[in-house]
């Protein structure tokens, strides 16, 4: 009888086929580090502050609009300077 990897527990052929796939580990302990991960995972999303979230996401806006002014200016100084030198803008 194969032995589980993880729990060393003794167990048939067919408890070690998760999904027509052959593992070492056998499915007990493949579901239940399935669960333990999602449940840390949700855990991790419910302990975020949502005020917290909110304002980083506004100041990830208000970075983003100034960069986006920043490249207009930029654009617009370079545009004016190649007219001015009359490279076939006119």
């Amino acid at each position: 009888m194969p032995t589980c990897s993880t729990c060393a527990g003794n167990f048939s052929l067919e408890e070690f086929i998760y999904k027509d796939n052959d593992y070492d580990t056998c499915n007990c302990c493949k579901i239940s580090r399935a669960k333990k991960r999602n449940a840390k995972k949700n855990k991790l999303l419910d302990d975020s502050n949502p005020e917290q979230m909110f304002i980083e996401i506004i100041s990830l806006q208000e970075d983003t609009i100034s960069d986006i002014d920043a490249n207009v200016r930029i654009m617009a100084k370079l545009i004016i300077d190649e007219i001015e030198e009359g490279n076939n803008y006119n």
